[in-house]
């Protein structure tokens, strides 16, 4: 249903039989590489150094982790991307057609779309707010060259989710990306990825739409 949706956590400084739980917003939500780039340097700095870091907001940490039991999560209609003007909607379909135009790799895709995450009190468990989106939508509005001019709230901003994983020899796991993705090409990055809107149903947009208008039935 449109308010039980499985998701997961973004989650940082991952050691073995150790796992602290980070809700990281990026302070600059269109630059997708910088993003990236500071996600991967964060993952191999000394524990005191600060730089990355300072790329995003720690909405709210767990030190001792944080179980599935524990997460609730709020995956409603009214969390969605709103509409900014006809001239910015029109942008977005025009990317799209280049993008795919010019990388026969690219398709669309639902995501589910952060909004906030609510923590009232420790003893609390916390509550993602969570809208669904696209692909499509996201290199039209996060990866756009416009991006500064759109209001967070006409951003895609899709949920993702990535691991810092620490070895017993103490190494950490990095991957490389592929030349073929739609953002951050070639760059080095933590494991991660997105929850998938799929795995509950909702394979495209007009499947949320349809599951919104029977919740309101």
């Amino acid at each position: 249903s449109p308010g039980k949706c499985h998701v997961r956590m973004v989650f940082h400084d991952v050691r073995v039989h150790e796992a602290t739980v980070s809700v990281l917003r990026p302070l600059a939500l269109g630059r997708v590489d910088t993003i990236t780039r500071d996600m991967a340097t964060m993952a191999v700095e000394d524990e005191t150094s600060t730089a990355s870091i300072r790329a995003f907001e720690v909405i709210c940490s767990f030190p001792d982790g944080i179980s599935e039991s524990e997460l609730k999560v709020n995956c409603r209609g009214q969390n969605d991307r709103q509409q900014s003007s006809s001239d910015n909607e029109s942008n977005i379909d025009a990317i799209w057609k280049y993008r795919t135009s010019t990388n026969s790799s690219l398709f669309n895709g639902t995501k589910f779309r952060f909004k906030n995450v609510q923590v009232h009190n420790a003893s609390s468990p916390p509550m993602l707010n969570l809208g669904v989106t696209d692909y499509k939508s996201f290199l039209g509005t996060n990866c756009a060259p416009n991006w500064q001019q759109l209001d967070p709230s006409n951003m895609a901003s899709p949920l993702g989710n990535a691991a810092i994983v620490e070895t017993e020899d103490e190494r950490v796991v990095l991957l490389k990306r592929s030349g073929n993705v739609g953002e951050a090409p070639h760059t080095v990055v933590m494991p991660g990825g997105h929850p998938e809107p799929e795995m509950v149903g909702i394979r495209t947009i007009d499947d949320w739409e349809k599951k919104q208008r029977n919740a309101d039935s």
